[in-house]
């Protein structure tokens, strides 16, 4: 026995939790211009923000994949990074970038509770 088409649209109004498939449809829908961003968000109860953001992962690993050597995802996210930090005026090396400031041990001093003092001291570092 066949679904109504009407009981079809209710069940995709209905979405719990947003697959990967069930987000390139829609994405696919928006750049087909089936319909908007806004009537998604509308519909399924999401924000535009959250709608465009699909979009924007959807053409950025297209995009990627049409590179002739598409690069890992780590090397996406490193690429990614240096734009930005470009973007805010980092002048700054990748090394001096990955490498933590060291910041000087805080005093200890004893409490009638030791372990105390230790936790508090672990937690301001």
């Amino acid at each position: 026995m066949t679904e109504s088409k009407e009981a079809q649209v209710a069940q995709v109004e209905d979405v719990k939790r947003w697959t990967a498939k069930r987000k390139s449809a829609v994405v696919l829908d928006l750049i087909k211009g089936k319909t908007t961003a806004i009537d998604v968000a509308r519909k399924h109860d999401l924000t535009v923000a959250e709608v465009e953001g699909w979009v924007q992962r959807f053409l950025a690993g297209g995009e990627e994949q049409l590179r002739a050597n598409p690069r890992d995802l780590e090397s996406q996210w490193d690429a990614e990074r240096e734009q930005l930090h470009a973007k805010i005026g980092g002048g700054k090396s990748r090394e001096s970038l990955s490498r933590t400031p060291q910041l000087e041990e805080p005093e200890m001093r004893s409490h009638p509770q030791s372990g105390a003092g230790h936790t508090a001291a672990l937690l301001m570092r």
